[in-house]
């Protein structure tokens, strides 16, 4: 997530309150972890909100192999975790990947 410093702050501070009121890895009245939250934001912060429609350009370890690394301006780090010794694990339901 990226928000814009003055304008993208109330949509940023929404979130940051919906996820300390109910944030868990579990689905539950139309939430889920951090993420469902998202989905009325195109409405909700109409004007603020930018849904980015070109899949090339977001790429995640679900669909990182499927496009060019060139043409991408941000990969979704699911699940990174820093471990011992500095070392970076990228898990995801897929598969996982030790670097």
């Amino acid at each position: 997530m990226t928000f814009e410093r003055v304008k993208g702050e109330i949509a940023r501070k929404w979130w940051e309150e919906r996820c300390i009121e109910w944030c868990f890895a579990r689905v539950e009245d139309g939430k889920f972890g951090d993420q469902k939250y998202l989905d009325d934001w195109p409405t909700r912060f109409e004007g603020i909100v930018h849904v980015l429609e070109r899949q090339d350009l977001a790429q995640a370890p679900w669909n990182a192999t499927r496009y060019a690394y060139g043409q991408c301006v941000f990969y979704h780090f699911h699940a990174l975790r820093i471990g011992p010794s500095r070392t970076i694990d990228f898990r995801s339901s897929f598969k996982l990947r030790r670097y």
